[in-house]
């Protein structure tokens, strides 16, 4: 999947291999596969393809050197020939068909390449994250006959990558097709509505496997899955005829959890498999349908339980580029990076990942110089908010505006949740121009910090009992978070957050933003007790839920599916998808007692 998704209209990344080992001592041939990848293929919904061009194009260079110490550079220039062989489409999203009639014989015709000036305007820069690698492999647990030729395998694990099948030897004209899906209907088919128009298909016509069969398997697609449908294979398909190829972008995994709780051992695990499924060239939302986007408030919530889990810097560093790329509009942050499909400015908690993420990325990995090279854009961003709202409530904008998102059971105020975010930006700028010695900055902020305290107090909070508008457990979390209640009023707050949850039956309402954060309120403020209520709840919503119906990943909304209601709307409806996996962190630090060496904020 070299050279990776960037904005390929600003910057492309290049890789660098030794291939020394590769040489032999006869004719060597370099040749290069070229397959649509992020720049031409569907990305997204809505049928957007082509986003950066029609036609794709190679830039290369092999270094030699001599052992007499001279050099000699080989180029992708004019001089190189070109053929279609036996791939006859792939794309990311749709998949992949392969006719091996095709292949590339002595007998094939070669043709002259096209080439195009280099666009100097374009950045030419090292990839400075993980190649995207194969690793683990998976072989599927049962199968199931559910019509003649049509058979279902089931991993039993929602993973992301593709499956290899094992031809048998001497079989002839054959149609071997692979369809995805992550769930299945009530009469044993996959369930494919929530891939919308995501055919997740790889198809294998075969004119003979020879003596000694075939392994087969795709080259420019990743799919998210669980069970696979297999149509056309030549009699009963065997468990080892499959392996499924588990591939990310190759963060190394620095983070484990284990207890004697068998629901807590499984939630940390399906947040690591979501986490990792979802980190392929960006941190995107979900892996199977016509998406995949870098959506930027799902970074700016879940990079701590990412850095928890795998050594993420690399990554996020090279997304941040992409994030600074995507602004607009005198210095507005995108709710996608790269910015291309949702193409608005960034909503609150989604353009604030600009502040959130690069901060996160020093107190977990003590990288400064991330800080240095974002605290423009930071200011920027932060300075067209207040510019806004002067009356410290971020309640005009022209974003988007998304709120708590996929709350259950409640409707925070987008005024109220608005607001708490532009106080969580004011609070991590004062502490971001402190570590980067901006004493002036660090004074302003802290000022605006304050000024956003009382025109919250005031506009929003009841000063008797603590109630805040919306009375939602949201609310009460990101207030107590964000340090936006005077201390007398703080006591009086979590009281209503309690009740709240009390009357819910010790469930969240949360979205996937504030859940981030309400059980470390709980149990700052006191109330350990209510927090591992709800996180060892096992009735619906709850992640006990979701593990007790077999999830293997982390699912985007609270009821992706439920016992009396069956799938939730397949417009949105995703089985892997890591933004309600913050609850990892919450494990590291409060389960498991392993923090940063100072206090920190959020």
């Amino acid at each position: 999947m070299s050279p990776g998704w960037t904005d390929y209209n600003q910057t492309i990344q290049y890789q660098t291999y030794d291939v020394k080992t590769l040489l032999n001592n006869a004719q060597n041939v370099l040749d290069v596969k070229l397959g649509t990848g992020w720049f031409s293929a569907y990305i997204g919904a809505y049928g957007a393809y082509n986003n950066y061009g029609s036609d794709q194009y190679l830039l290369l260079e092999l270094h030699i050197t001599y052992e007499n110490n001279k050099t000699f550079i080989m180029k992708s220039d004019n001089t190189w020939k070109v053929t279609t062989g036996a791939i006859m489409y792939s794309d990311i999203i749709m998949g992949e068909l392969y006719y091996q009639n095709r292949e590339i014989q002595n007998t094939t015709q070669w043709t002259a390449v096209v080439t195009k000036p280099i666009d100097k305007k374009v950045d030419l820069i090292a990839d400075r994250a993980q190649p995207i690698r194969v690793l683990q492999e998976m072989t599927p647990k049962s199968k199931r006959q559910i019509s003649p030729g049509v058979w279902i395998l089931d991993f039993e694990q929602d993973m992301v990558g593709w499956v290899g099948i094992k031809v048998p030897k001497n079989q002839k004209s054959l149609r071997i097709q692979l369809r995805h899906a992550e769930a299945l209907n009530p009469n044993g088919t996959i369930y494919t509505l929530n891939y919308r128009t995501a055919r997740s298909t790889d198809t294998y016509v075969i004119e003979d496997s020879g003596v000694s069969g075939l392994m087969l398997e795709p080259h420019f697609t990743y799919h998210g899955f669980r069970y696979i449908e297999v149509t056309g294979f030549p009699g009963e398909p065997q468990l080892t005829d499959f392996v499924g190829r588990v591939a990310h972008t190759d963060t190394p995994i620095t983070g484990k959890f284990e207890s004697d709780n068998k629901l807590l051992n499984r939630l940390w695990l399906n947040v690591l498999w979501s986490q990792t499924g979802n980190i392929w060239s960006i941190p995107h939302d979900c892996p199977q349908r016509d998406e995949r986007l870098g959506w930027t408030g799902d970074s700016g919530i879940f990079v701590q339980t990412a850095s928890y889990n795998a050594d993420v810097s690399g990554i996020y560093s090279k997304w941040l580029r992409d994030l600074r790329e995507a602004r607009r509009n005198s210095g507005h942050f995108s709710n996608v990076a790269p910015r291309l499909v949702a193409t608005d400015d960034g909503a609150p908690a989604w353009g604030d990942a600009g502040i959130i993420v690069p901060y996160h990325i020093w107190r977990m990995f003590g990288d400064k110089q991330i800080l240095e090279v974002s605290y423009e854009s930071m200011k920027t961003w932060i300075g067209v908010i207040q510019s806004t709202n002067p009356d410290s409530l971020w309640t005009k904008s022209v974003f988007a505006n998304f709120g708590d998102w996929l709350e259950i059971n409640a409707q925070t105020p987008k005024d109220v949740f608005d607001t708490c975010y532009f106080g969580f930006d004011a609070l991590l700028m004062t502490q971001i121009a402190g570590a980067l010695n901006r004493t002036d900055d660090m004074k302003m902020y802290t000022e605006l910090h304050t000024n956003i305290s009382n025109a919250f107090t005031k506009a929003f909070v009841n000063t008797t009992d603590g109630k805040i508008k919306g009375d939602t457990q949201a609310v009460y979390v990101l207030a107590l978070t964000f340090e936006l209640l005077p201390q007398n009023l703080r006591p009086l707050a979590v009281n209503q957050l309690v009740d709240n949850i009390k009357a819910h039956d010790y469930h969240y309402t949360t979205g996937f933003i504030s859940v981030n954060f309400v059980n470390e309120v709980l149990v700052k403020y006191g109330h350990r007790d209510v927090a591992y209520k709800c996180l060892l709840q096992e009735t619906f919503p709850s992640w006990g839920y979701e593990i007790a119906h077999n999830a293997t990943g982390m699912w985007e909304h609270w009821d992706t599916w439920t016992e009396d209601k069956g799938f939730m709307d397949p417009g949105m409806n995703s089985f892997n998808h890591y933004s309600l996996g913050t609850i990892g962190r919450f494990i590291y630090q409060y389960v498991a007692g392993i923090d940063t060496d100072d206090q920190m904020v959020g």
